[in-house]
């Protein structure tokens, strides 16, 4: 007795067509979200982060997900971040920023070792664990 398998054939072109569109899809999404993850970099590095938030919370809105589940104006997102691109100017006035430390690790500190509360004992366990690091076999290459 011989078995039926002509169903396998029929749905077979419906399933490489589905994974074909699926796999378009992540491809077009992944895109998307590197596009959008360059264009973040890129105006935080300009400094008009909040600019670009904005411009995005006003495209979310025209989408069918925006006008479906959208928020009012009131709670449009401000994003803070800790980091980004800075530039400073070292003790003979030369320009000295994130650019030059670019492959370094580095810790950049603002206090006063003036002020009785903070500062000193900030300061104290920052220099405590320079010398860890210093002492210890993985940290000796970043000192």
């Amino acid at each position: 007795m011989q078995e039926d398998v002509s169903y396998m054939d029929k749905h077979a072109s419906l399933k490489m067509g589905f994974y074909f569109f699926f796999f378009l899809y992540c491809c077009y999404k992944g895109h998307y979200f590197m596009t959008e993850k360059l264009n973040e970099r890129l105006a935080l590095k300009e400094g008009r982060a909040l600019e670009y938030e904005q411009e995005k919370f006003e495209r979310y809105k025209k989408t069918w997900a925006g006008k479906l589940f959208g928020r009012d104006e009131t709670q449009a997102p401000i994003k803070t971040k800790i980091g980004g691109y800075w530039a400073l100017q070292d003790l003979n006035g030369h320009p000295f920023g994130s650019e030059s430390l670019h492959t370094h690790y580095y810790l950049l500190f603002f206090g006063s070792s003036l002020s009785p509360d903070v500062g000193p004992l900030t300061l104290g366990k920052m220099q405590k664990a320079q010398g860890i690091l210093k002492r210890s076999s993985e940290g000796k290459q970043y000192i």
